[in-house]
């Protein structure tokens, strides 16, 4: 990519919040979240997590369905705070470790039906027995 373009597009920007659900019903989009504008006089990245946890909140609760487990990486505590309600804050390496093993063990145990949600909720890249190297 001509560094033209990279300099323009902000490519190499990490965000500043990232939510990871490992779902057994169907993907589910947030989007909806941002259908109003988030105006802020004091930046936008807070009120847009606060607006992102609440619409996810509201999909759960009219909709009755929650995912098996949920992670979330923040950079800055408010943003981490406005997100928790959606899932254990952690790194970003134990998230990946953590859905890995997660699916890992559902694949494994009755074609992934097995696994309940209360046994999700506490996964962490070390509390499974199956580990997945990295192909590389």
């Amino acid at each position: 990519m001509p560094t033209g373009k990279q300099n323009t597009f902000a490519n190499r920007t990490l965000p500043d919040a990232i939510v990871i659900s490992v779902r057994d019903d169907q993907p589910i989009s947030y989007v909806g979240a941002f259908e109003d504008a988030i105006l802020s006089e004091g930046g936008r990245v807070v009120p847009s997590a606060q607006a992102l946890a609440a619409y996810a909140n509201q999909l759960a609760a009219a909709y009755g369905d929650k995912p098996v487990a949920t992670w979330m990486v923040a950079v800055k505590d408010d943003v981490g705070a406005a997100l928790e309600s959606l899932g254990k804050r952690t790194q970003l390496d134990e998230a990946v470790n953590a859905v890995t093993n997660l699916v890992a063990d559902r694949l494994a145990d009755d074609g992934g039906r097995s696994a309940s949600i209360d046994d999700a909720s506490s996964y962490s890249a070390e509390g499974s027995a199956t580990q997945m190297e990295p192909m590389v």
